[in-house]
């Protein structure tokens, strides 16, 4: 399928149909959609390279589409990490419409090391590299980058200094904090494991802390910030250098978390995960009877929780975006000044923190 053909469907001229697909102004909204419609119905996309010379050649052999690289380091994480698995299919659907075609490339597979990796890309000519966020970390990934564009989706992988694609961790805890005001809360609480802190750079404790620094001092909370005791994480593969300090599989001791909100008498609880959720109410703690709860990661949710949805889809597709960019300014190997796209996130109301005035609190 050329564009050529693909304007022959619409019933159209070729030049419409690429406006079209670039939503260009001189065309009516309905029109472009009509048209984007028909060229995924019909599997078309345009390729990368020849795209521009399209309109001059007017009978350019299909080619290949050209390939980037998704490195993956999470075991069985198509069925385990609902949000990996968002972030990939923001990857392909946004490839695909670039003209590109997405592989996976583990290292967990077995004999797989960042050398050979690097030789396996090398050798299939794949210039752009997406590292995925991994299960573990901090971790350091030793590919030979003067050959690739590289771009990194999270905080796992700090080592080399890559594009960045990122949620806006800062801005997400002050969202949070304006929402629960709003709702009429006053005694804010936040609990996080300390590798979400070291993953966030303590963005979401800046954050809170600069919330917390125009409030009376007996209104202020201490952050929660400890685990349960678990297994040290270590490098699976010769590829990976981890931080073997940080339990990055802990979680919130819930019995704990309980005590100490009821300690500061709070009113709402700020957590990391929305799976904490269950385990604070198998604690014995009424949710949200007793006390609110707002999750800074509520992309994936099996019931109505309050929080921030960190639209991983979208930073899937920002990733594509920038990576393509760079190779098509010819710009491999490390970057002396790294860039991080910070992107927005959306606050998702829920039923566990709603407003106050409609919130029974237990004597």
């Amino acid at each position: 399928m050329n564009i050529r053909e693909l304007a022959r469907i619409a019933g159209v001229a070729h030049t419409t149909v690429s406006r079209a697909l670039r939503n260009h102004p001189s065309l009516p909204r309905e029109t472009c959609i009509r048209i984007q419609k028909l060229a995924t119905k019909h599997d078309y996309a345009p390729h990368p390279v020849v795209s521009q010379l399209m309109t001059q050649l007017p009978r350019v052999r299909q080619l290949p589409r050209p390939a980037l690289a998704a490195i993956t380091c999470w075991p069985d994480w198509r069925r385990r990490s609902p949000f990996n698995s968002l972030i990939y299919q923001g990857m392909e659907r946004r490839a695909a419409q670039l003209g590109y075609r997405l592989e996976e490339f583990s290292l967990l597979d077995e004999d797989m090391t960042a050398p050979r990796l690097s030789s396996i890309l090398y050798a299939r000519r794949i210039e752009g590299v997406i590292v995925c966020p991994f299960k573990q970390g901090p971790v350091r990934l030793d590919l030979k980058w003067e050959y690739f564009a590289g771009v990194a989706i999270g905080h796992s992988v700090i080592s080399p200094p890559l594009h960045r694609i990122s949620p806006s961790y800062y801005e997400n805890m002050l969202l949070a904090l304006r929402e629960l005001k709003r709702l009429g809360y006053r005694r804010i609480a936040l609990a996080l494991t300390p590798a979400i802190r070291v993953r966030t750079d303590d963005a979401y404790v800046a954050a809170y802390g600069l919330y917390e620094r125009d409030l009376p001092a007996r209104e202020r909370i201490p952050v929660f910030c400890s685990a349960q005791a678990g297994s040290e994480v270590k490098p699976r593969r010769r590829s990976l250098h981890a931080d073997a300090s940080l339990d990055m599989h802990a979680s919130l001791d819930p019995a704990a978390v309980a005590s100490w909100l009821r300690q500061h008498r709070a009113d709402v609880l700020i957590c990391n995960s929305s799976p904490a959720l269950a385990a604070l109410r198998r604690a014995g703690l009424q949710i949200p009877g007793e006390v609110a709860y707002v999750s800074l990661d509520n992309t994936i949710s099996r019931e109505e929780i309050s929080g921030i949805d960190l639209m991983p889809e979208q930073m899937g597709s920002a990733a594509i975006d920038m990576v393509t960019a760079h190779l098509h300014r010819r710009e491999c190997g490390l970057p002396d000044t790294p860039k991080i796209m910070s992107l927005q996130s959306c606050w998702r109301a829920g039923a566990t923190a709603i407003a106050r005035e409609l919130t029974v609190r237990e004597p």
